[in-house]
């Protein structure tokens, strides 16, 4: 006799299926085939502009952290260094462009 109602395997292939689904949603090549825009080239380099902006602001936060516990813990500054000096250059490398002229 055949089993009823919702099994364990049916219930993982409908939520396989599901999510399948949604990923192959996601990764839609044209959206202007749906009567959407795409956003320009300004609304990008806005967002890429302020995601810069933020990571620089985070950095600088943590650069002040590993000096407020290097200052309180001196043992633990010679460990603290590299990673101090990975952030530092990961700001200068996020740091947005500056002017020629300045």
């Amino acid at each position: 006799m055949r089993r009823t109602g919702t099994t364990r395997r049916g219930a993982l292939t409908a939520t396989g299926a599901l999510a399948l689904g949604a990923v192959l949603t996601g990764c839609g090549g044209d959206d202007e085939d749906a009567g959407g825009k795409k956003p320009g080239r300004a609304t990008s380099a806005k967002a890429e502009k302020a995601l810069r902006e933020k990571a620089v602001r985070d950095g600088a936060l943590l650069l002040a952290r590993y000096d407020l516990v290097a200052e309180a813990h001196p043992a633990t500054a010679a460990g603290l260094e590299p990673l101090r000096a990975a952030v530092a250059e990961h700001g200068k490398a996020l740091a947005p462009p500056r002017a020629k002229d300045e």
